[in-house]
């Protein structure tokens, strides 16, 4: 089952950094301290039919961006929480 979440603006500053159009390492378990009333990745899958219509906070690390596809912009973000299958979220955004 495909979902969508809307992340907060927050999130949005984190890859807005320069190199970000390049793959990046993966984020390491426990490097990255969890969002102020947000969740982790692994959260997000395992309430993923809870939280497909809500707004969410998450805080990662982007590991690949992908700019102007399809009109959007893709982005891969780990938190170093969960397995292969559930450590990775994809996020669109047409926010330059």
């Amino acid at each position: 089952m495909r979902f969508h979440l809307i992340i907060t603006a927050a999130l949005l500053t984190v890859f807005v950094a320069a190199g970000m159009d390049k793959a990046s390492q993966a984020a390491e378990k426990g490097a990255i301290t969890k969002a102020k009333d947000g969740y982790t990745v692994e959260e997000l899958y395992a309430k993923k039919k809870e939280l497909s219509v809500k707004n969410v906070s998450v805080r990662g690390k982007v590991v690949k961006f992908n700019a102007g596809i399809m009109g959007r912009n893709w982005v891969h973000l780990q938190d170093g929480s969960g397995k292969p299958g559930t450590n990775d979220i994809t996020i669109t955004t047409n926010q330059n």
